[in-house]
């Protein structure tokens, strides 16, 4: 048996998984060592040597590699340029990975990109402009019209780079890791989770300060709509994926700003993904 190995190479954690005619048999989850660059590719590496041995696949066997890694990627030289959340500047994760698997064919995504061609399937494939959003370690978006990728110069989408009324990036206010140090930092929780957990609970402070937080991002959100109006927003990511009641907050907010008789449905347009920390995966061999 022939297999497709794909990676999905993030910030938090590293998810690894074999796939025979399109299904996903074998998936192998570990964290990210972010030290520096080669303790970030050794931490790759034993992800996948381990889904190996444990379910017993031959090197020999697998005869496509994809692998799906964020920020700014030279996809012609297959180099990992720039990334906020990984220690890789200008790595060359191309002629790495042909190393470990030189029989193998080689194919390189950006993450995001990859995970909205995950969900972008998983709606059916719509002609029209369709829109994913990540808010995880990072937050990023990434748009296909009429099943193509708009990637301008190798930016668009990155709307963590958006700036409040203090000048600060959404990315450095609202993603997962932001949060999470803010709240270790200013309110004592020691994760993220922590927080959210204080909130379901009843604590006012927190109730306060993820209503902050998701009127952020669902300004953000609104201005992606006035600019494009897509058909389809899909929101995903580990914050997304993992706490339900944010999105519905996000979702809240995001209507007092479409406030306008023209944009009262636009709502109804937005959706939670379909294949959660899995898109990426999934994006990878559509």
């Amino acid at each position: 048996m022939n297999y497709f190995l794909a990676i999905d190479v993030g910030g938090t954690k590293i998810i690894a998984s074999l796939i025979h005619e399109k299904d996903i048999l074998y998936t192998q989850t570990a964290k990210s060592d972010t030290r520096d660059g080669e303790a970030m590719f050794a931490s790759l590496q034993r992800t996948v040597e381990d889904l190996l041995i444990t379910n017993n696949v031959p090197e020999s066997s697998i005869d496509t590699v994809g692998l799906v890694i964020p920020g700014q990627i030279d996809f012609e030289h297959e180099r990992a340029i720039f990334q906020n959340n990984l220690p890789w500047a200008n790595f060359p994760i191309g002629k790495r990975m042909r190393e470990l698997f030189p029989r193998a064919h080689f194919i390189l995504k950006h993450d995001v990109q990859s995970a909205a061609i995950g969900e972008w399937s998983a709606k059916g494939k719509p002609g029209g402009m369709f829109v994913y959003v990540t808010v995880s370690t990072g937050l990023c978006a990434s748009m296909i019209y009429r099943g193509e990728l708009l990637s301008g110069k190798g930016f668009a989408g990155e709307i963590g780079y958006m700036k409040d009324e203090e000048d600060r990036t959404l990315e450095k206010v609202a993603s997962g890791s932001a949060m999470e140090k803010e709240v270790q930092a200013e309110y004592g929780f020691s994760t993220l989770k922590e927080a959210f957990d204080a909130w379901h609970d009843g604590n006012e402070e927190m109730k306060n300060y993820f209503s902050n937080q998701a009127k952020r991002i669902a300004r953000s959100l609104y201005n992606v709509f006035t600019v494009i109006d897509p058909d389809d927003l899909v929101l995903g990511g580990g914050v997304m994926n993992h706490q339900h009641a944010f999105y519905h907050l996000i979702i809240e907010h995001f209507k007092e700003f479409s406030s306008h008789p023209a944009q009262k449905e636009w709502h109804e347009r937005i959706s939670l993904s379909t294949h959660a920390n899995m898109s990426g995966i999934y994006g990878l061999f559509e």
